[in-house]
């Protein structure tokens, strides 16, 4: 039961997530995933330069989310049926684009950073390319 109300949800953020924008060329439009995450400063690394703890707590912000943008993708529907998450391990090429578009994610916002050294960080990932025409998106007006 929490495994299918948790993917529900992930697809039910993934839909809301796609913002469609012009991309360039008239005619043409691309897609991004929008991925938020917070991480707080880990005790080990306190006793350290304030330097050092808002760099390592900066890279576990931004592991997390790529983690919740790769959950979004892996709830997208592919065009050919089923979701992205369910031909991943089948389909490398696949699982290739999907890496490739999160290695290319960009911070769509700038870097909050709290006074107890926690860090909060905001990631795009653009669905354009190859990955866009393996992905089921609606009619565009």
């Amino acid at each position: 039961m929490r495994r299918r109300l948790r993917a529900t949800l992930l697809s039910l953020v993934a839909a809301a997530a796609l913002q469609p924008g012009v991309a360039g060329a008239a005619g043409t439009s691309a897609a991004s995933i929008r991925c938020a995450a917070t991480a707080a400063p880990s005790l080990q690394d306190a006793a350290s330069n304030l330097s050092v703890v808002r760099g390592a707590t900066r890279r576990a912000a931004r592991r997390d989310a790529l983690r919740r943008c790769r959950a979004a993708i892996a709830a997208l529907p592919l065009a050919g049926g089923g979701k992205v998450g369910e031909a991943l391990p089948r389909d490398r090429a696949l699982e290739e684009l999907v890496d490739g578009a999160l290695r290319r994610a960009r911070l769509a916002a700038a870097p909050r950073y709290f006074s107890d050294g926690g860090v909060a960080l905001e990631y795009e990932v653009q669905l354009d390319g190859p990955l866009r025409q393996r992905l089921a998106f609606p009619e565009e007006p």
